[in-house]
């Protein structure tokens, strides 16, 4: 993982923002799964050697979005996502509250409400 200097991202196997840029520019066909099979084509292995699994590499990109705020943003306003049924494109507003209330809190699994807000304030989500 590609991890700027960031210490919050500390995994090394998985070039997160070429995963991330990957995910956003695949537009209406991103998967999960293409995704990781994409980082076992690009040589990408968890540290302890095995391939990357599904939850990894969404862990991984969104890790990487969440400490990268402005510049995931500009990669993904302009998209469009959901089912083929409900189509959306996200506003500011839908990226924070979805960034703070489902994939952050998924993607870091913080272990105290505490260390989740001072996440979050560090990284410029509050």
């Amino acid at each position: 993982m590609k991890n700027s200097g960031n210490p919050n991202l500390r995994e090394k196997y998985l070039d997160s923002e070429k995963l991330f840029k990957k995910y956003i520019a695949d537009g209406e066909t991103r998967s999960i799964s293409s995704l990781t099979e994409f980082a076992k084509l690009n040589g990408m292995k968890s540290s302890t050697g095995q391939e990357p699994t599904d939850m990894g590499v969404w862990k991984a990109i969104w890790r990487w979005a969440s400490v990268h705020k402005d510049e995931a943003w500009n990669l993904v306003k302009d998209q469009t996502f959901g089912s083929k049924h409900k189509r959306y494109k996200y506003d500011y507003k839908q990226w924070i509250e979805e960034m703070i209330y489902a994939k952050i809190p998924a993607a870091w699994q913080h272990p105290t409400n505490k260390k989740y807000q001072k996440f979050l304030k560090e990284n410029g989500w509050l």
